[in-house]
């Protein structure tokens, strides 16, 4: 009898778990789109060492298009 009932939560437990395998594999396409994303964006900013030359191009972009750029403000990372 308690093996019965063993046997009968495993298999609720199975179907349980069978209903998140498309969830899963959602939350794998999702994540990997994610992770393009961040890399796009990792590519559009330089690293530390190349801060001060892109934010001359960047001046002088804004200047090109009429913009001036009265302030830059760091803030603590």
């Amino acid at each position: 009898m308690a093996a019965q009932h063993a046997v009968q939560d495993k298999v609720r437990e199975n179907n349980d778990l069978s209903l998140t395998v498309p969830k899963l594999k959602d939350m794998e396409r999702q994540l990997a789109n994610l992770k393009q994303q961040l890399e796009m964006r990792r590519a559009s900013f330089p690293d530390e060492k190349q801060v001060d030359g892109f934010i001359e191009s960047w001046t002088a972009e804004a200047l090109k298009a009429g913009v001036e750029l009265r302030r830059y403000t760091a803030k603590p990372s």
